[in-house]
Formats: C-alpha cells, sequence, structure tokens
C-alpha cells in the first residue's frame, strides 16, 4: 500500500486516526483510489472495447477497461465506507453522527472536485447495487454495518444524481430513518427516480418524507413496495406535481382512504359568495348581518323562548379537487393493497392518463360502478390490465372502455369463449390463466387466433386447468396466422403438429414454452420452422431421448437456410432419458451461442458425474449455466405474470 505524502493527505480529506491505523486495518488508499478514478477520467465512457465485437461463444470475456476500473473505484469506495465506521466504532474517536458529518464535508468535497458528475451517477448505482447484495444474502445485519449505505449517500449524493434505489434492512430502516430523510431533502433535489426497498413493514416519518418529496421539484418516479400507507399517500398528494409512476404495491396499510388523499384534496370554500353573486348583484346595498338574518330564518335553532344563531358552520362547504398529479400520474400500481373497488373507481375517475393499476386483478367489479355511474360510457386510457374470474357482461364493458389496450391478462375466465372476439383490436399481449379444459374453450380459441385481431400478437400464454380431462392443441391451425409472434407460452395441455409445417416460417418467434409435447417430430418442426428461436423449454416430450435429440439438434435433413438451434442459448428439458454429459457436451458443440441449460439433475446423471461436469465446464471457461427445476417456474426467460 503507497503512502500518502502531507499534501496528498490534507487533499484527500481523511482524518489523521485514519492514518494512524491504515497498516493495522488495512484502510483503502486514496492513491490507489486516485489511480482507478485517473483511468476512469482517461476514459471518460467513450473507450470502445475491441474484443467485445471478436467474443468468442459460450466462454467467460475478460471486461473492458473502463469496467475494470469502475468495479475497482466501486469496491474500494465500499470498503472504505465499512472500515471507516469500523475504526470509529472501535476506537471510539467520534461518534456515528460525527462520522457522518466528516463524510459529507471532508471526504465528498473531493470526489465532487476529481469524479465527473456522469461518471458518480455511475459509481454510485453500481456501490448500492452491491450493498443491496450483501444485504439480501445476509452479509450486513448488523447495526454495526448497516449505516454504511448511509456513508456512501453522504459522499456521493449531490443534485446531478437522477436515480436512486435504496436497499432497506430491518436496523437501518429504522435507526438510520431520520438521518437518511434529512440527506435525501438536502443533497437529492435533482432526483426524478426514488425507490425505496425494504422487506418487512416500514413506517415513514410523514413530515420527514415530505420535506424529501417537496425538494424533489422534477421527481417522476416513486417506488414505495411494502412502505407506503394512508398517511404517507396523503402527503405524496400534497407534495408531487410531476409524479407519473407510482409504486405502492404490497403495502397493506393503503386502503381507499388513502387513494383519495392521494388524488383528492379537500377546501372550504364560503357558500355566502355563491349567495352574493345570486343575490346581492341585484340590490345596491345589503349588509352582512342581512345575510346572516335572511338565512337564520330557514334554519331555526329553538333555545328556551329565543332562536339563536350559534352554529355557522351551514355558511360553508366542503368541496374535492383533484391534486396536481392527477394530470401527470400515468401508471399506479396497487397490487396487494388493501384497496378495494371503490377506491380502484376514484382513481378511474380522477386520473385521465391513467395506463396501468400494476399487478392489481380485480378491475372488472370497478368499470361496471365506472359504467353505471357514467353516460355515455366513459373511454379510458388503460394500456395495461389484470382481470380475475371475469363474466360475459364485464369482459364487454372492460372491451368498451379500454379501446387501447395492448396487453390484457385474464385469469379464470368466466365468460364464453366468443367473448374473445369483442377483444380490443390493438392487444400484442394476451395472457389466459386457468383456462378451462374444456373443448369449446379450444375451438374459441381457435376461432380468435384465426381472425384478423391476432394478426399483431407478439406475445400468447395460455395455461389450462389441471383437470382429468386431457386436451391436444394443435399449433398449425394457428401459428401460421400469427407471423409477427416472439413469445410462445402453453401449459396443461398437449401440444401437437398435425399437419405439414414444412411451408411454415415464423422469423419473430424467439421464445417457445410447452409443457407437453406428443412426439418429438412436433419438437423438431418447431425447431426447423422458427430459425431465430433463442429459447425452448419442454418439461415433457413423450418418446424423446438422448439419443433423438441430438439427432434432432443435428438433422442432416434440414437445408442450410433452416439450420437449427444456431441461435439456441437457453435449453430445458426437464425430463430426458439416458441423458449423460456427453449429452451436454454434444449440445454446447451444436449450439454456439448455448449458456443455459436444465434440468440435467433430472437426466440419467449422478452427482459424482455433475461435480465432474462443473470441473470439465471451469477448466474449459464455459459461461454455461446448469439451471435446476425452479428454472421452469420462475426465470429470467419466462417470469412470473
Amino acid at each position: 500500500m503507497g503512502q500518502l505524502t502531507g499534501n496528498e493527505f490534507a487533499e484527500s480529506g481523511l482524518p489523521h486516526w485514519y492514518h494512524s491505523h491504515s497498516r493495522d486495518h488495512n484502510i483503502i488508499s486514496i492513491s490507489r483510489i486516485r489511480q482507478s478514478v485517473f483511468y476512469l477520467k482517461l476514459l471518460g465512457g467513450k473507450f470502445s472495447d475491441r474484443t467485445v465485437k471478436r467474443k468468442m461463444p459460450c466462454r467467460y470475456q475478460p471486461g473492458s477497461l473502463l469496467s475494470l476500473s469502475e468495479d475497482r473505484v466501486v469496491s474500494d469506495l465500499v470498503q472504505t465506507c465499512y472500515q471507516m465506521h469500523e475504526l470509529a466504532r472501535r476506537n471510539g474517536y467520534t461518534s456515528p453522527s460525527q462520522t457522518f458529518a466528516f463524510a459529507r464535508h471532508r471526504i465528498r468535497p473531493f470526489w465532487a472536485e476529481a469524479v465527473p458528475a456522469r461518471v458518480r451517477r455511475q459509481l454510485l448505482t453500481k456501490c448500492m447495487a452491491v450493498l443491496a447484495d450483501a444485504i439480501r444474502e445476509g452479509h450486513s445485519v448488523s447495526a454495526a454495518a448497516d449505516n454504511v449505505p448511509l456513508y456512501l449517500l453522504g459522499v456521493m449524493l449531490d443534485g446531478d444524481v437522477r436515480e436512486l434505489r435504496v436497499q432497506l434492512c430491518c436496523y437501518y430502516g429504522c435507526s438510520h430513518q431520520t438521518a437518511l430523510l434529512k440527506l435525501l431533502a438536502q443533497e437529492a433535489r435533482g432526483l426524478e427516480s426514488l425507490e425505496l426497498v425494504r422487506p418487512t413493514l416500514l413506517r415513514l416519518d410523514t413530515q420527514l418524507f415530505q420535506s424529501v418529496l417537496l425538494s424533489m421539484s422534477n421527481l417522476k418516479r416513486l417506488v414505495l413496495k411494502n412502505i407506503a400507507c394512508d398517511k404517507i399517500l396523503k402527503t405524496i398528494g400534497q407534495s408531487c406535481s410531476q409524479l407519473e409512476i407510482l409504486d405502492i404495491s404490497h403495502s397493506s396499510q393503503v386502503t381507499d382512504n388513502g387513494i383519495k388523499h392521494l388524488l383528492l384534496q379537500i377546501e372550504i370554500k364560503d357558500k355566502t359568495n355563491n349567495f352574493n353573486k345570486r343575490n346581492i348583484h341585484s340590490t345596491t346595498k345589503i349588509s352582512w348581518w342581512h345575510v346572516i338574518k335572511t338565512l337564520s330564518k330557514k334554519i331555526k335553532i329553538k333555545t328556551g323562548r329565543r332562536n339563536k344563531i350559534n352554529d355557522f358552520s351551514f355558511l360553508l362547504e366542503y368541496c374535492q379537487k383533484s391534486t396536481k398529479l392527477c394530470s401527470t400520474l400515468n401508471t399506479l400500481n396497487i397490487a396487494n393493497t388493501s384497496v378495494t373497488s371503490n377506491g380502484i373507481l376514484i382513481a378511474l375517475q380522477n386520473i385521465p392518463n391513467l395506463e396501468t393499476l400494476g399487478e392489481y386483478c380485480h378491475i372488472g367489479k370497478a368499470l361496471e360502478l365506472l359504467d353505471k355511474s357514467t353516460i355515455p360510457s366513459t373511454k379510458l386510457q388503460l394500456t395495461m390490465a389484470n382481470a380475475c374470474r371475469t363474466t360475459s357482461s364485464r369482459l364487454q364493458v372492460l372491451c368498451n372502455t379500454c379501446t387501447k389496450l395492448n396487453r390484457l391478462t385474464i385469469t379464470e375466465p368466466l365468460h364464453s369463449p366468443l367473448m374473445l372476439s369483442q377483444l380490443p383490436k390493438t392487444l400484442t399481449i394476451i395472457n389466459l390463466q386457468n383456462v378451462p379444459t374444456e373443448h369449446a374453450w379450444l375451438d374459441g380459441l381457435y376461432t380468435f387466433l384465426l381472425g384478423p385481431q391476432s394478426q399483431i400478437l407478439r406475445e400468447l400464454f395460455l395455461k389450462f386447468r389441471r383437470d382429468e380431462v386431457s386436451l391436444t392443441i394443435d399449433l398449425s391451425i394457428f401459428l401460421p396466422q400469427l407471423a409477427n409472434l416472439e413469445t410462445l407460452s402453453i401449459d396443461g395441455v398437449e401440444s401437437s403438429l398435425y399437419s405439414s409445417s414444412s411451408n411454415i416460417t415464423l422469423r419473430k418467434l424467439e421464445k417457445i414454452q410447452l409443457s407437453k409435447v406428443d412426439h418429438p417430430n412436433t419438437l423438431q418442426r418447431l425447431i426447423e420452422c422458427t430459425p431465430e428461436l433463442k429459447v425452448l423449454h419442454v418439461y415433457t416430450c413423450l418418446g424423446l431421448n438422448s439419443l433423438n435429440f441430438i439427432e434432432l439438434l443435428n438433422s442432416k435433413d434440414t437445408i442450410p437456410a433452416k439450420q437449427v438451434s444456431k441461435s439456441l442459448n437457453c435449453l430445458y428439458i426437464n425430463d430426458l432419458p439416458h441423458g449423460n454429459i456427453n449429452t451436454v457436451k454434444y449440445i454446447i458443440d451444436l449450439c454456439p451461442e448455448i449458456n443455459k441449460i436444465g434440468n440435467i439433475s433430472n437426466w440419467d446423471i449422478s452427482q459424482e458425474e455433475i461435480k465432474e461436469l462443473n470441473m470439465w465446464k471451469h477448466q474449459n471457461n464455459f459461461k454455461l449455466e446448469l439451471h435446476a427445476n425452479s428454472h421452469w417456474f420462475c426465470s429470467e426467460c419466462f417470469p412470473i405474470l
């Protein structure tokens, strides 16, 4: 570790007790940080790494000089914050508040001068991600270390930062909440996106949080998952005028009253103003006392033998007015809250540009109430909707009011399959969950997918109920019509290609997930007609084994224009009899872009062979992930919808 001169030490802003304990506690040298910062300033984000263009498929590649420099600075900065606090705690020279003040007033000016604002924003984002990973993995669970994110923000946060995500743990969220909110109010004035994340319920100080929001005049995105409550929503409604996205999902303390406080503000008006406008203009002279006497004759209050006016509340009226954010808000995620259909109705009536309610799935009843309260029916701007247990009448209302939908999820439909023809012609993503396993529904799906509205479909998700009745869906009926389809997922029924598909070419189809395939030939035809296929998930394929699967990937009858598996990067076969280590090696040879394979734990491979496979993978530097059964249920390829 290099030593600092007196001038360098003064310029660094580090205290003398850091220098005195640097050898014992391995404090990160400022000269080392400066060296990394020098590379960042020299490169300035303009460096073009030519090795990336010549990437060798399936193998790990060295990072660019820019990314390596950023990682070095991030590591040094995070360790400096950790060790700064550890020294203060062990030696007792300073209290946490004094250490935080030192980080803000001594170290922060050094970073502000040494690193450009754009690079500082990138470094802060990466540092917060590193700390968030440590919290999720359980490496930062003590109160002694949980103020490290606070020190980091004290050093790096300023008005140039536009986005900030703070991962709150149990101790940090409670014991350092005041310092965090005060820091945000003072230094985060330029934020456009703020996300506070905590796994358990957290009660924010409403007054401090309001000061934070008032200081962020350009805030457009606010995420408070599992944190929001009715009081917080009232504060947001009073303080935010430019907000476009608000995510308060998983906040059980949010109710209809919170939505009302968020979107409506109460004004108290004098009724006599309207009285004066109607009556006083026709009189040359009139006094307030005359107005009160006139009104008092209509409201008689008897007390003993005399009439007295001791309550003037009838002269006032309460008026509800939309808050400013109603004109800017377009996303309001209220999934898994205590909001009912009445709260949704308030949102639909007061947010004219609302595009989505997130994963909220009980919109049908709210739309029904809205349709009954307005004549003619209101046209909404929703582009995404989730509906659960939808009846024919509610689906009709949804189609009439939401004419701009491009994504629709229907769970456990109670309506007739013929109603699918009423869906908006703008839909590009359709997700049908718990579809009845009935031939009538299958025929209705065929009719819909053969119609003109399916021409623009990009993603199609069909999940049928797990019943005793077995159905087989013929992909050859509708796949040729879906020329723009990019993602196909079918679960709960058997998939087949009865007719010849030699003339089918789906060049845009990149992802396929099928729970059950009737024959390996069906799988081969699908691969042949999708030259750009990148993800293939198959849970069960009758008759498929290791030998015919390798032949399927390396079919000699395939013409060069339809060469299979060249773009495949994720292959998941849950059940592959006779699959062994050689099968995995063949897949890697035949699929040059492959980087994910599963589920080998369910193949005919022992644990010892899996260890041997991992050693072979590391020796050859293959960038390969071996996935288990969980990859089928939730993954980046097919996330939970």
